[in-house]
């Protein structure tokens, strides 16, 4: 069972990989990410994310939906109550 919750929403599907990849090499490894798809352009599957040590929950969202209602959607999937809250991801 995790200790933390990671929830990211993102209309950018060139990035989630890299969020991925940000959340699973986190020193800290009692993790769960839970990304909140939005929008058009995403893979059908995440298959290579699914199959790690990481648990991850992918949901999926229309362009139509409000950007902070797919955020707070994501919150209804949280294993534990504890999360971190990411509004987006910068990388320099």
């Amino acid at each position: 069972e995790p200790s933390v919750s990671v929830i990211v929403a993102s209309n950018r599907p060139e990035m989630t990989e890299r969020i991925f990849n940000t959340v699973k090499n986190q020193d800290y490894g009692n993790m769960e990410l839970v990304i909140a798809l939005h929008g058009e352009g995403f893979q059908e599957s995440y298959a290579d994310l699914l199959g790690t040590d990481l648990p991850v929950t992918i949901l999926r969202y229309p362009q139509e939906t409000i950007f902070g209602n797919v955020l707070s959607e994501g919150f209804r999937d949280l294993k534990i109550p504890f999360f971190v809250l990411a509004w987006s991801l910068k990388v320099f």
